[in-house]
């Protein structure tokens, strides 16, 4: 496994401020091959992989913007505020006729489900909304299904 972290390699991509530059822990990068497996298992759908994307598709569904799961970023000194939405990058699709979004929880091998806890409550005014939503818990062990279900 390698991470590409040259910059110059990013500045052809266009992407200079990409976040794949930063390195990753052990289960970053886990959560990362996981979602990847996911991915090529579903390629049924069509993949919203970007923030722009992923919030395009909902608000031309007629959502507002403060229902989509986000979090504010405070400067650490002066400047204002920045809004990002769906921060955990997990594969988010839609179907083809666009009616149905399928969004994923990838579990690492944690030992307990306190992050998809947070990860729904930060969904939780998207799944209010249409159009139908549906959540799918990705795991490399059925040890938390339960729970999770």
């Amino acid at each position: 496994m390698y991470h590409l972290s040259a910059k110059p390699l990013y500045v052809a991509l266009n992407q200079q401020d990409n976040r794949h530059r930063r390195r990753r822990s052990p289960f970053g990068i886990k959560t990362k091959l996981m979602a990847l497996d996911y991915v090529l298992e579903h390629g049924r759908g069509r993949f919203l992989a970007t923030e722009q994307q992923r919030v395009e598709y909902f608000v031309s569904r007629r959502i507002e913007r403060d229902r989509l799961p986000h979090l504010t970023f405070r400067p650490a000194k002066h400047g204002p505020c920045t809004d990002r939405y769906f921060v955990e990058k997990f594969p988010l699709s839609v179907a083809a006729d666009g009616a149905m979004a399928t969004l994923t929880y990838v579990d690492p091998g944690e030992s307990a489900v306190d992050g998809f806890d947070t990860f729904l409550c930060r969904y939780l005014a998207l799944t209010r909304a249409p159009p139908l939503v549906r959540f799918v818990y990705v795991g490399n062990t059925d040890r938390n299904f339960d729970a999770a279900r």
